[in-house]
């Protein structure tokens, strides 16, 4: 008892080191079916520990579509206590599945009760992906295999002995056979294994059978291990041979290696398949065809392009896809082409599905034969067709660029010539009352003129940066009319127009900047009194349709095209004149348009076409609920003659004609050019207000307002930023070094003056 005792534990430990040195994975399970025991190659193949491999863990780590189906068989087969054969998919250490087949056998003790199963689990992945592979891609192997050399070996039915063999029969044995041996009868020197890893006894392998049944078996796929243990992958050809009665004296064997054949086919397949995709996932379109146009394959980019299929394309046109205005330039391209030259690009339309045509850059690939004729031509097609349009389109606007420098040079000059004029002659009248009288409203109308063309100009670069914002309120129509016109009357005047105001009986109120809505709408007249010749017509009708308010401004000029109608929005897009001349600086209608668009309107023109006038139609959503308010009117009152000013700015004329300017309104003023004399005459004077220049060299304004605010901190003077820059971040700087207003150059006399009055 005792020595039973002893030996059994020992027993059970070299049983399961045994298990743990098998060379397939063995395992037990309990009479519930739950895995008691799993040999040591489970763990190291699968990476799972034995706490989560136990039970029913090991299905874990079964593929997730082979789990169901394999967990099935096992339960089937405990439950009815018979063995049972499955395989699945075993996920490895690295994450990789691998084919295994799992063999169980019911156990039971001397009482013939059931104690569970045991089984063993082998390892079948190369055998499985042999036959998928020989089954996927059989019609190939059978050419192949008829280049190859064989294994070939018959044996007499009575004896078994080997009476032919050959050198490649004896290569794939791993050795000579033994034609006298026992071993060696009906090829017995190697065993014969199913390719899904079952052992086949000798008196059912395909010899044997051809033998005993008198039937032939063709391609055969087999696992042959050779003596020395190592395997091969074979295609088995066997036919019985019969005497001259008939009767089957033995049978002829012919071995295919597809060994390395079955590793060449898996490694073309995945080349293959790395090819197809490599096409497949390419945006540019792929076709080849014969030179008659006939398509021999399309990738997926060039078919779906044709809302069709690869296969639905094979063997239509190729032509019936160009456009055919653009087959002659192909063609010529195509003519071209020589055994010599045999590439070209060219560039054309390409028909979609939808119709619509893209525009392509193609490469042209020619193949030749050993006679020089063209059999094939290789096309790859990317599509350029915005790149081609934002060409256009850049050339276009490098166009309208440079007729902007010109136009612009233009107008710049045109007020500056009666300027330098009337100057001219005042310093040579030498202060005459009359001669004064006629250059004062030419130099305010020609100044004016200038302010405005660089006030569009920022408008515009401020809208295209987000940097206009719109100072909304509630605002009646025949309020923006009245100020429009106040802009514009001088050049309708000017022109002789007649002007006919319509307004509705009720007020149409809409939500907008009425200095900017103002601004719109002199655009508009301007540009109807620019082009409508001397003595027309204008009229400006308010009116309401549906919830927008509508301003509608008709003239009697020469009218537009409908090609010019397209344009006339953009910017830098200008018009002609009564004469046919070139009109306008290209800017006004596009900033009217963005104006609008910002205040949820549209803005459009109509004509019937030249000579028969046009009409500008302007539409708001109408407010119904705000009140409405008017902007207080400024404060005009003239500075005090009390007042200190000091004028600060590097430009000596500016200063200087500014302080004069300041000095005849009764202020006491002081000039001074630089930043550093600015703080001396500060100290000195103390003044009420400081006109200060920012873009000064040295000390610029920033530091002197700075300086300014730290010296002398109770003064209470009043700091007004003089610059050229306007827009928001510029305003919040010279918030920030201390100034309290902000004024654009050239700043108007009235706005100065609104500042001064107020300190």
């Amino acid at each position: 008892m005792n020595a039973a005792h002893h030996q059994t534990p020992r027993l059970a430990l070299e049983l399961k080191q045994f298990a743990d040195t098998a060379p397939v994975i063995l395992w037990m399970t309990d009479p519930s079916g739950a895995c008691v025991f799993l040999s040591r190659g489970w763990y190291e193949s699968t990476g799972q520990v034995e706490q989560e491999a136990l039970g029913i863990g090991w299905l874990k780590v079964v593929h997730p579509e082979d789990r169901e189906k394999s967990g099935q068989i096992f339960r089937e087969a405990n439950a009815a206590r018979r063995p049972f054969t499955l395989d699945y998919r075993l996920r490895q250490s690295n994450g990789e599945y691998r084919w295994a087949i799992d063999s169980g056998n019911p156990r039971f003790d001397e009482r013939g009760e059931f104690l569970g199963f045991v089984g063993s689990v082998i390892d079948i992945h190369e055998r499985v992906l042999a036959r998928q592979s020989l089954q996927e891609s059989e019609a190939r192997y059978k050419s192949v295999l008829g280049l190859m050399p064989a294994g070939l070996y018959t044996v007499e039915s009575a004896t078994g002995k080997i009476t032919y063999y050959n050198d490649q029969a004896a290569r794939l044995w791993g050795r000579e056979p033994k034609l006298d041996d026992a071993e060696d009868r009906f090829c017995g020197s190697y065993k014969v294994f199913l390719p899904d890893g079952r052992f086949v006894p000798r008196d059912q392998t395909p010899m044997a059978l051809a033998i005993r049944e008198g039937r032939s078996f063709r391609n055969t796929e087999a696992i042959v291990e050779r003596p020395d243990g190592s395997r091969l992958t074979a295609l088995v050809n066997v036919d019985p041979l019969r005497d001259a009665d008939g009767r089957v004296i033995g049978a002829v064997n012919v071995l295919y290696d597809i060994s390395d054949r079955r590793a060449a086919e898996q490694a073309l397949e995945r080349s293959e398949e790395r090819y197809r995709h490599l096409v497949e996932s390419q945006s540019e379109m792929l076709c080849r065809f014969r030179p008659d146009g006939t398509i021999l394959f399309v990738n997926g980019a060039y078919a779906r392009a044709r809302g069709s299929t690869a296969e639905a394309m094979h063997g239509q046109n190729f032509w019936k896809f160009i456009p055919a205005e653009d087959h002659p330039g192909v063609r010529a391209m195509l003519e071209g082409l020589t055994p010599e030259n045999p590439e070209a690009r060219v560039e054309h339309r390409f028909e979609t599905a939808e119709g619509s045509r893209w525009t392509l850059w193609i490469n042209r690939a020619l193949t030749f034969d050993e006679q020089g004729r063209a059999i094939e031509l290789q096309s790859t097609g990317v599509d350029i067709t915005e790149r081609r349009r934002a060409e256009d389109e850049l050339l276009e606007a490098d166009r309208r660029k440079d007729e902007f420098l010109a136009i612009l040079s233009h107008e710049l000059r045109n007020p500056l010539a009666p300027i330098r004029n009337h100057v001219a002659r005042l310093r040579a009248s030498g202060g005459e009352p009359g001669v004064l009288d006629e250059a004062l409203p030419v130099l305010d109308r020609q100044v004016a003129h200038l302010v405005r063309l660089v006030d569009d100009l920022l408008d515009v670069a401020r809208i295209n940066r987000g940097d206009i914002v719109l100072q909304k309120r509630a605002v009646p129509l025949a309020e923006i009319v009245t100020t429009a016109l106040e802009t514009s009357r001088p050049l309708l005047e000017a022109r002789g127009h007649r002007l006919s105001v319509q307004l509705p009986g009720k007020p149409v109120i809409v939500m907008g900047d009425p200095v900017r809505l103002s601004q719109v709408l002199a655009n508009v007249l301007n540009n109807a009194a620019t082009y409508t010749p001397a003595g027309g017509k204008i009229d400006i009708t308010v009116d309401t349709e549906q919830d927008r308010g509508v301003l509608r401004v008709r003239d009697n000029g020469p009218g537009f095209t409908p090609a010019t109608g397209q344009h006339m929005f953009e910017l830098f897009m200008r018009g002609e004149d009564a004469r046919n001349h070139p009109a306008g600086f290209g800017i006004g209608l596009a900033l009217a348009r963005r104006l609008i668009e910002m205040h949820g309107g549209t803005i459009r023109a109509e004509s019937a076409g030249p000579n028969q006038g046009s009409e500008f139609f302007i539409t708001l959503p109408i407010e119904r609920t705000a009140a409405v308010t008017q902007d207080a009117a400024p404060d005009r009152a003239r500075p005090s003659h009390e007042k200190k000013i000091l004028v600060v700015d590097d430009n000596v004329d500016a200063a200087d004609s500014l302080a004069l300017l300041l000095s005849a309104s009764g202020a006491d003023t002081t000039a001074v050019y630089d930043g550093r004399s600015a703080l001396k005459a500060f100290a000195e004077l103390q003044p009420d207000v400081v006109l200060l220049d920012i873009g000064m060299p040295g000390m610029d304004g920033y530091e002197v307002a700075r300086s300014i605010r730290e010296q002398w901190p109770q003064s209470g003077v009043t700091l007004v930023a003089l610059t050229g820059w306007g827009q928001e971040e510029d305003r919040q700087r010279t918030a920030a070094a201390g100034f309290d207003h902000h004024l654009v150059k050239p700043a108007g006399f009235e706005e100065i003056e609104a500042i001064l009055s107020k300190t």
